[in-house]
């Protein structure tokens, strides 16, 4: 299922891989890539795109998951794909990094993709605008996942992730 939306000046789509390997006489192994394709409409740093659009769907990704979901690779392209623009690839690998447990099957996930696709423009939109209103809350509640603090402090923070929420809902 494509999905695609717009956050001004940006588009987002999504676009799907299949490979295989091996050989035809000792078995053949497939995989899957699902990703996002954030497009400006017009110049941008790459800054706006990480704290904009990227660091919106990561969030939401996250939230459908349950989970910490590290950004690893990010590639990125001067022009358009269609083009054989200089194409400049991030390798991630963030501070404390996990190796990526068991996948979980979309029946354990808050949502996927595909259940959001007739709505996925809006719902994105709706999580933006929050993301962008409420940004110092979201960053501070999805940190929790990722420290190793005792669980008193998690406990602290989270109440204060609560309270931040609250100051910026009804001011």
């Amino acid at each position: 299922v494509a999905l695609h939306a717009e956050f001004t000046p940006f588009t987002i789509n999504t676009a799907f891989s299949c490979n295989s390997d091996g050989n035809l006489y000792e078995g053949r192994g497939l995989s899957q890539r699902g990703y996002f394709v954030v497009t400006a409409q017009e110049n941008a740093h790459l800054d706006d795109f990480l704290n904009g659009p990227v660091r919106s769907l990561h969030n939401l990704i996250e939230l459908a998951a349950d989970a910490v979901l590290p950004l690893t690779a990010l590639e990125v392209t001067r022009e358009s794909l269609d083009s054989s623009g200089p194409r400049i690839d991030f390798l991630i690998q963030p501070p404390r990094y996990r190796a990526r447990g068991p996948r979980k099957h979309p029946a354990e996930l808050l949502f996927t993709l595909a259940s959001l696709s007739g709505r996925f423009e809006e719902c994105a939109q709706q999580w933006h605008a929050g993301r962008e209103r409420y940004g110092p809350t979201f960053d501070l509640f999805f940190s929790l996942g990722r420290s190793e603090m005792f669980m008193e402090h998690q406990f602290l923070s989270l109440i204060q992730a609560v309270e931040a929420y609250h100051r910026r809902a009804y001011p």
